[in-house]
């Protein structure tokens, strides 16, 4: 796979469980650990943290690390029809997108699908089973 993955969304939507089923496979596959950077936000080592701590973590990877930069995320979001879910979960993804800088949009949904540009950007909403058939090919 030649591409980072940022995986975010809301709690209980499967997250963890897909990162470290990803993490495994990309492993198997030969990626060397370096490349792959993984972070609990509730981890104890993390308690206290800011969120500038955290951007501060992810600038020191890419500082020893440039060519990991991101180059998609993905977001994972069980109820993307209900309004207000939708509205914080393009919020978030585009303001990551901005952060990150990174044009390569992706919100992994439970059956909904299409393509939208918000923002100046294009998200591809997508189900979770098909793109588990994309990225197993």
């Amino acid at each position: 796979m030649k591409r980072a993955i940022s995986i975010i969304g809301s709690r209980r939507s499967g997250k963890t469980y897909m990162m470290f089923l990803l993490i495994r496979r990309l492993i198997r596959r030969g990626v060397d650990s370096n490349r792959i950077l993984y972070v609990n936000f509730e981890s104890y080592d993390l308690i206290g943290a800011k969120i500038n701590d955290a951007k501060r973590l992810v600038d020191i990877y890419f500082e020893i690390y440039p060519e990991n930069r991101a180059r998609q995320l993905i977001q994972v979001c069980y109820e993307i029809e209900d309004f207000k879910v939708r509205e914080r979960e393009i919020k978030s993804i585009l303001k990551a997108s901005r952060d990150l800088a990174c044009k390569n949009l992706l919100i992994i949904t439970f059956d909904y699908e299409d393509v939208e540009k918000i923002g100046g950007r294009k998200i591809v909403f997508k189900p979770l089973w098909k793109w588990l058939l994309e990225i197993s090919r």
